[in-house]
């Protein structure tokens, strides 16, 4: 992705180094994912979609486990989710 700062509030090329510092130093257990769709709509000028912010997570981590421990296993631990 390119230099857009739109819903996202800051460059992808920030964000990126920020996702991977924070999961160098605290590591997946202790990041979840949040995101304040769908009210950026009326806050920006550009308001991406659930998707659209669902698919940039994926490019600020790519790896799929990672990923997968941020969506899942860190907020049912957080929140005490049982299967």
């Amino acid at each position: 992705m390119g230099e857009a700062v739109g819903g996202r509030r800051v460059p992808d090329r920030w964000a990126k180094a920020a996702a991977d510092r924070l999961l160098k130093k605290l590591g997946p257990a202790q990041l979840l994912w949040g995101s304040e769709w769908p009210n950026v709509t009326t806050a920006h000028a550009y308001a991406p979609s659930y998707a659209e912010t669902l698919a940039w997570l994926g490019e600020l981590v790519p790896d799929d486990d990672t990923r997968g421990r941020i969506l899942s296993e860190t907020p049912a631990a957080l929140y005490g989710f049982r299967n």
